[in-house]
C-alpha cells in the first residue's frame, strides 16, 4: 500500500491494524499511534504468540523504517496465510516525506489527511 492509499484508509476510519516490526530502540525515538496498532519486533514476529495478536477479519499494513524489512515480513505472513496483509511502501521515511516534517510531528486530526 503506498503512503496516500495507507492515509485515505486512515482517513476514511476504515478498520485496519498497524504492526510495526521496527526493533525496541527504533520504536523507543518514535512509532505509530493509531488505535490497534501492535509493536512486534520481526525477530518476534513469527512466533505462535504474535501470530496469534494479528487479525484476520482487518486490513493489516506492515511498517519499518524503510519498507525493505517490511516487504520481506509482509511476503512471509501472506505465504502462510495471511491473505489480508500489506506494506507500507517505503516505511515510515516515504510517509514522512509525504506528510512533510510539521504534519508528521503534529498528532492525526483526520480531517487534515491529504487527499
Amino acid at each position: 500500500v503506498y503512503k496516500r492509499q495507507f492515509m485515505n484508509k486512515v482517513k476514511a476510519e476504515e478498520p485496519l491494524v498497524v504492526v510495526d516490526i521496527r526493533t525496541p530502540a527504533e520504536t523507543g525515538v518514535y512509532s505509530v499511534t493509531l488505535p490497534g496498532t501492535l509493536v512486534i519486533p520481526v525477530s518476534e514476529l513469527f512466533t505462535g504468540e504474535s501470530l496469534a495478536l494479528i487479525p484476520t477479519d482487518k486490513t493489516v499494513v506492515v511498517v519499518c523504517l524503510s519498507g525493505t524489512r517490511a516487504s520481506a515480513a509482509g511476503t512471509a505472513l501472506r505465504h502462510i496465510g495471511f491473505g489480508n496483509v500489506y506494506i507500507l511502501k517505503g516505511g515510515f521515511k516515504a510517509l514522512t516525506a509525504y506528510l512533510g516534517p510539521k504534519e508528521a510531528n503534529t498528532p492525526l486530526k483526520v480531517d487534515k489527511v491529504k487527499k
